[in-house]
């Protein structure tokens, strides 16, 4: 069968990864479309350039501009469904589920932010099946749940295992450095955050630790000569995380990935997600956008100790608990390809 990833965000490249190489090794026909955003072309290039990923559509920072440009994109992408002959569409959120249901074909819906009501509740209204993790407090027909993240596609032992390579390109010893995940403000959940991100680096300077910044952006902040700047895309990113004394990040998603790895991670984007409460009863995660919080959690997070006792928990709560989400993944298309 003729299955397509639609890409959207460059989250959406680790999460399919894994599943997209496994699906190919079956003798499925791989086929990926992208959204047009920031580095993700360059990230997908470099991760899954021999599927020979096809750009359709742009991402669009102005609310205004963002329902024209999704229905010029679902124009653009019927002609390319049919011309594939496309069996069964993935997507992490409800970008072509409109075109799927126009051509009735399949769609399975991945998502894990309940409080993005509009792609949440678009995933429902689209997909063949809804799939996210089951700390969601949603369940209708459509929807599926596992127990777990969406980071765990691609961070799960089975798939992954930590090289000191990536640190030794950039001259980092473990343990050494802090690394600072600076989102782009084209995403709207994250336009209005408060700016603390200079007063840790300060912070993250006096500790004797050395900043290094992951910038979404392509033009990075001023604040980023300050420290290491990664060149995007990274290779051995997660390696980097890995061995990072702490972490800190605008968004979430790179923080969760730190937690899930046993890193100490701080959020300070500003945002309440269902989805991070498990990592933060456990220690691994802390959200906040107040200064006072945010300086107190770095003092604690300083303390070699805290990584050393958190990683444990961390291991064995993926190893007894939490489900490998490839695996996840797979078992839902082969419901539909058999």
């Amino acid at each position: 069968m003729t299955l397509l990833f639609d890409i959207v965000h460059p989250v959406d490249v680790n999460f399919f990864r894994r599943a997209a190489e496994s699906l190919e090794r079956q003798g499925h026909e791989i086929r990926i479309v992208y959204r047009r955003r920031g580095k993700l072309a360059g990230i997908l290039g470099c991760e899954l350039g021999r599927f020979q990923p096809r750009p359709c559509g742009s991402h669009q920072s102005r609310a205004a501009l963002k329902l024209p440009a999704q229905i010029a994109r679902v124009f653009s992408l019927l002609p390319f469904l049919r011309s594939q002959r496309v069996g069964l569409i993935l997507c992490f959120g409800p970008n072509s589920g409109f075109a799927a249901q126009l051509l009735r074909i399949p769609y399975l819906a991945f998502t894990d932010d309940f409080e993005y009501k509009l792609s949440f509740y678009g995933c429902n209204l689209f997909a063949d099946r809804h799939i996210f993790p089951d700390f969601i407090p949603f369940r209708n027909r459509k929807t599926r749940v596992f127990h777990g993240f969406k980071e765990l596609a691609y961070l799960h032992p089975a798939g992954f295992r930590p090289e000191l390579g990536p640190l030794e390109a950039y001259g980092l010893e473990p343990e050494r450095y802090v690394l600072i995940r600076i989102t782009s403000a084209i995403s709207l959940n994250y336009g209005n955050q408060p700016d603390l991100i200079p007063g840790i680096v300060d912070r993250v300077r006096a500790l004797g630790l050395t900043p290094v910044f992951s910038v979404e952006s392509i033009d990075p902040p001023p604040v980023c000569r300050s420290g290491v700047l990664l060149g995007e895309p990274v290779i051995g990113f997660h390696s980097l995380l890995y061995y990072a004394a702490f972490v800190v990040s605008s968004g979430d998603t790179v923080a969760r990935e730190a937690a899930l790895l046993g890193v100490p991670a701080l959020s300070v984007g500003g945002r309440e997600m269902a989805v991070n409460r498990p990592l933060i009863e456990r220690g691994a995660l802390f959200c906040s956008v107040d200064a006072s919080a945010v300086a107190e959690r770095i003092a604690l997070y300083a303390d070699v100790d805290y990584k050393k006792t958190l990683r444990p928990t961390i291991e064995a709560a993926i190893r007894d608990e939490w489900a490998d989400t490839t695996e996840i993944i797979l078992q839902h298309v082969h419901d539909f390809t058999g």
